[in-house]
C-alpha cells in the first residue's frame, strides 16, 4: 500500500508543479508624462515589467507592436490611443488581461495609475497612488504595491478596500479628484479614509458622494444618471400653434393640447420641434438644449396660399393677369384660378395687348379664396412711348467674288439695340448697331483680289451693321419686322483697307419668348430669336435680350 501511494505522488508531482506555475497571459502598456530623463523612464519600465512578470505571462514588445499594426489596419486608423484599439490588440494577442500604467510627473508629486482590464469581460480594476516629493526609489515601491493589488488571484490587502462603480449610461469616474476612466470600474482604496467619488457624463446630472470603507470591504455602487434639462419658451406667429417635441404632442396637466406660447423643459441635446396650426404650413426645426435657461425662441409659420379666381370677358380670354406682379395668362379661358400669397394686399388687373382693366385690391386669408370679375378691358386713350435697350448677337455669311473663286466669310457680330414702343398701338421702332470680325471658311488668308488691275492682299475682314426696323403690334409670341439696313464689309491687308458699303431692305421674323417666363413678364424683359434677310448680306440669325424700362 505504501508503495502505491509513493507511486501516485511521484506521478502527480509534475501536474501539481504545473498548476502552481500557471500565470494569466497579459499585454502591458505604459505611458510617461513629464519625464525629461530617458534613463528614468527605462528604469521604471524595466521595474514594472519585472514586477508584472511575477503574476502574468507577458507578451514581448515585438508581439505588442505587431498587434498594434494589425489593429490599426483592422480599425482603419492612424493612431492607437482609443480604448477600442487597445482592446483589439488584446484580442489579437489572445491574452487574458490588458495592463495599462500611466506615470505623470509634476514639480510637487508623481501620480501613478495602474489599470487591469479583462480582454473579453469583467470590470476593470483601477489603482491610483500619489507620491509627494517622489523619486525613483519611492516610485518603484508604489509600482510594486500597485502591481500586487492588480494580481487577479489576490485577496484584498490588509488596510485596503474595493469600490466597484457601475453607471447607466457609461460615465467618467473621478476618485479624490483623480480621473479613473469610464465606468464600470473597480477601484482599490485605503480603508478607513474618506473617499470622494465623482461621476460625470455629458448631458446628465453629476453625482458626488463621500464614502468610508472598512478593511477588506467591497462596496458596489450602481447609479442611474438623470438627464439634464433646460427650460425654453416657444413663441409663434400666429399664436395658438400646437407643439410637437420629438414627435410627441405637448399637453397641459388636464390633458388638453398645450399651444404657443409654451414653456418646455427638454433634456440636454438636440430635439425636433414641429409647430402646427390650421391653414398654415407645418413649421419644423431643431432646437439645441445645452444649459439650464435659454432665451425664448420665436418662429413664424407660413400661411397656406390663397386662391384668386379671375373672370374676364370672352373677347379677352388670352389676357395676362397681374397681382402685385405677374400671375399668368388666362390661357383661352374666361374664368381661371390662381394661387396667391395669403394675408397680403394685392393690386389685381388684367391686360390683353393694348386693352387694360381697372385695378382691384384684394387680401385673401390663408387657404381662402376671392373672386375678381373684370367686366371689360379698355384700350387707354392718348399716346405714350416706352423706351428700352437690349444686347444682341447677329450672324451671317457672305461671299466675296474674285477672279478665281468666291471667298465665303462667316461674320459673328455683337451689338446693342434701342427700342421705342408706341402705345396703345404697340408699334415698336428698333435701332440696332453691330460690329465684329469675320472668318474665311473656304480660303486661308492671305489671298489676293484684283482692284483696278492691281493685286490687293487680304489678311482679315470685319463687318458693321446699322438697322432701323418697325415691328407692328409687338407682343410675346410670333413677330416680324421690316426696315432699312446699312452694311459695311471691310477687308484689310498689307496695302490698306477696302470697304464695301451697301444700303438694303431688311426683313426679320421670329419669336418673342417672354410669355414662358413669369419673371420676364413681371419685369418687362424680353428675349427674341429671329431669322432675317437683307438684299445686301443675305440670310442671317439674330438673338437679343433686353427690357422695356422707361
Amino acid at each position: 500500500m505504501r508503495l502505491f501511494i509513493v507511486c501516485v505522488l511521484i506521478f502527480l508531482l509534475p501536474c501539481l508543479s504545473f498548476g502552481q506555475q500557471y500565470k494569466d497571459e497579459a499585454m502591458f502598456l505604459v505611458k510617461f508624462v513629464g519625464f525629461e530623463d530617458e534613463s528614468e523612464r527605462k528604469i521604471l519600465k524595466n521595474h514594472l515589467e519585472a514586477e508584472l512578470s511575477n503574476y502574468f505571462e507577458l507578451k514581448s514588445e515585438e508581439e505588442v507592436e505587431g498587434a498594434k499594426e494589425s489593429a490599426l489596419d483592422v480599425l482603419d486608423s492612424a493612431i492607437c490611443t482609443e480604448e477600442a484599439c487597445i482592446k483589439k490588440m488584446g484580442s489579437l494577442l489572445d491574452v487574458d488581461f490588458i495592463i495599462n500604467f500611466e506615470i505623470i510627473v509634476t514639480e510637487q508629486e508623481w501620480n501613478i495609475k495602474g489599470k487591469r482590464s479583462g480582454t473579453f469581460e469583467g470590470i476593470p480594476v483601477v489603482i491610483n497612488k500619489t507620491c509627494p516629493q517622489c523619486n525613483l526609489e519611492k516610485a518603484r515601491q508604489e509600482i510594486s504595491q500597485i502591481v500586487t493589488a492588480l494580481n487577479p488571484k489576490k485577496s484584498i490587502t490588509a488596510g485596503m478596500a474595493s469600490l466597484i462603480v457601475e453607471t447607466s449610461p457609461q460615465a467618467d469616474l473621478f476618485v479624490n479628484g483623480n480621473p479613473m476612466g469610464k465606468t464600470p470600474l473597480e477601484i482599490s482604496v485605503n480603508a478607513g479614509e474618506e473617499i470622494d467619488y465623482y461621476i460625470v457624463a455629458e448631458g446628465y446630472r453629476e453625482i458626488s458622494e463621500l464614502v468610508v470603507l472598512k478593511p477588506g470591504q467591497k462596496l458596489k455602487i450602481n447609479k442611474k444618471l438623470a438627464r439634464k434639462r433646460g427650460k425654453i419658451r416657444i413663441l409663434s406667429d400666429p399664436t395658438g400653434s400646437a407643439v410637437f417635441l420629438d414627435g410627441k404632442l405637448q399637453r397641459s396637466s388636464d390633458g388638453s393640447e398645450d399651444k404657443t406660447p409654451i414653456d418646455l423643459r427638454p433634456t440636454y441635446g438636440a430635439h425636433k420641434l414641429i409647430l402646427k396650426k390650421n391653414k398654415y404650413k407645418d413649421f419644423e426645426t431643431t432646437i439645441q438644449i445645452n444649459k439650464p435657461e435659454h432665451e425664448p425662441e420665436r418662429f413664424t409659420l407660413k400661411p397656406e396660399p390663397g386662391r384668386l379666381v379671375v373672370t374676364v370677358p370672352p373677347e379677352n380670354m388670352n389676357a395676362q393677369i397681374f397681382a402685385s406682379g405677374y400671375l399668368g395668362s388666362m390661357g383661352g379661358r374666361s374664368t381661371k384660378s390662381f394661387e396667391v400669397p395669403a394675408n397680403v394686399s394685392l393690386e389685381v388687373y388684367a391686360k390683353d395687348e393694348q386693352a387694360v382693366s381697372l385695378t382691384k385690391t384684394v387680401e385673401i386669408e390663408p387657404d381662402g379664396s376671392e373672386t375678381v370679375i373684370f367686366h371689360e378691358l379698355e384700350v387707354p386713350k392718348g399716346f405714350n412711348v416706352k423706351l428700352g435697350v437690349a444686347l444682341a448677337y447677329d450672324q451671317f455669311s457672305y461671299e466675296l467674288d474674285t477672279s478665281n473663286k468666291p471667298i465665303k466669310t462667316t461674320y459673328s457680330l455683337l451689338g446693342f439695340e434701342l427700342h421705342a414702343v408706341l402705345l396703345p398701338s404697340r408699334y415698336r421702332i428698333t435701332i440696332s448697331s453691330f460690329s465684329g470680325d469675320g472668318e474665311f471658311t473656304n480660303q486661308t488668308a492671305p489671298f489676293y483680289i484684283v482692284v483696278k488691275s492691281e493685286l490687293f492682299p487680304i489678311e482679315k475682314t470685319s463687318a458693321s451693321l446699322l438697322r432701323i426696323l418697325v415691328t407692328p403690334e409687338w407682343q410675346p409670341g410670333w413677330i416680324y419686322s421690316i426696315g432699312y439696313e446699312k452694311s459695311t464689309l471691310s477687308y484689310s491687308g498689307g496695302s490698306g483697307t477696302l470697304n464695301s458699303k451697301r444700303n438694303s431692305v431688311s426683313i426679320e421674323g421670329g419669336y418673342e419668348s417672354s410669355e414662358f417666363f413669369d419673371f420676364m413678364i413681371d419685369k418687362d424683359l424680353f428675349q427674341e430669336t429671329k431669322l432675317r434677310y437683307s438684299t445686301a448680306t443675305g440670310f442671317g440669325l439674330s438673338v437679343s435680350l433686353g427690357g422695356i424700362f422707361f
